[in-house]
């Protein structure tokens, strides 16, 4: 079913240093909002963008989390803007670049999806070091999301270590995680998890989708990085993903896909996707970087990310 919702108001947001990215389908027919070739800026909206919907042959059909500063939509056109409750479709409007939402059209009752907290967002007090993160468990004062082996780090509030591009995608808050490629102390790499809203459906088709940069570290410069995604059935047992040496996050993950390598610099936050079958009714996901496990030359690297959805 399809909630149709016909707009002929402008969302006023004062944040002035939006970029216009306007609605320019690549082609007839086209009515995917998150596909990044039908928007002018060649990127899929985010919370510090002002989103313009002209007169189209066709027009943005959103599928799962959308975001925006300010939505205009020519009033002398028959425009609409369709949101389906199929793909757990949201739209946040945010008053400012703090990925709040002031307005939101909604047919599922919340921004959530079917990722909670994808832009690490809720918390439950600000990090102010990295000994807040917990080894092997849930990462303090970040809502929903569990750590592992030498834990990913949670930054808001001003907290950060190394040079962020800015602005974040979604909001002030995101994650960074580190990848270790070196043979005197073996590959390893941190990873994190979190259950899902509602279970994936066995044999459906998803994407998954991330906004990734990084920060060259000891020994290292920046590299082409893939992001694996793995998925469970048994999500919610009391036990994170475990580490690995270039394993899998635990016995009760299989690998969904990999992302194409992305170089994962501080220049700016890039945009990746892994398109993926539920081989089965998935629950709860991982995130872990596919890293070399005999690499020439040794790498230590450092990731972050913000703005994870799966439609």
């Amino acid at each position: 079913m399809k909630n149709t919702f016909l707009i002929f108001l402008i969302f006023i947001a004062s944040f002035l240093s939006a970029q216009n990215n306007t609605w320019t389908p690549s082609g007839a027919g086209e009515t995917d909002w998150h596909k990044t070739c039908n928007w002018s800026l060649g990127a899929i909206p985010t919370a510090s963008h002002d989103v313009y919907i002209p007169n189209s042959g066709s027009y943005p059909i959103i599928t799962g989390n959308a975001h925006c500063s300010e939505l205009f939509i020519t009033s002398t056109a028959n425009n609409t803007l369709t949101i389906n409750s199929s793909g757990s479709g949201n739209l946040c409007i945010s008053s400012t670049n703090s990925g709040s939402c002031s307005s939101t059209l909604t047919d599922n009752g919340g921004c959530a999806g079917l990722i909670p907290n994808g832009s690490f967002e809720d918390m439950n007090c600000c990090p102010t070091n990295a000994n807040q993160n917990h080894t092997g468990g849930p990462i303090d004062c970040l809502n929903d999301w569990e750590g592992t082996f030498g834990s990913p780090d949670y930054f808001n509030c001003g907290y950060t270590q190394g040079t962020v591009p800015m602005p974040i995608p979604d909001g002030t808050g995101y994650i960074g995680f580190a990848y270790i490629q070196q043979t005197f102390i073996g590959p390893s790499h941190e990873h994190f998890g979190i259950c899902l809203t509602s279970a994936l459906s066995s044999g459906t088709n998803y994407t998954f989708q991330f906004e990734m940069a990084g920060a060259a570290s000891v020994g290292a410069t920046y590299q082409n990085v893939q992001i694996n995604l793995y998925g469970t059935t048994n999500c919610g047992s009391g036990s994170p993903p475990s580490t690995g040496m270039c394993s899998p996050p635990g016995a009760n993950y299989v690998l969904l896909g990999s992302s194409a390598p992305i170089l994962a610099d501080n220049s700016s936050w890039k945009t990746g996707t892994i398109n993926f079958t539920a081989p089965s009714n998935i629950t709860g996901i991982a995130i872990t970087p596919n890293i070399n496990c005999s690499p020439t030359p040794a790498v230590v690297g450092y990731l972050y990310m913000d703005n994870v959805s799966i439609n």
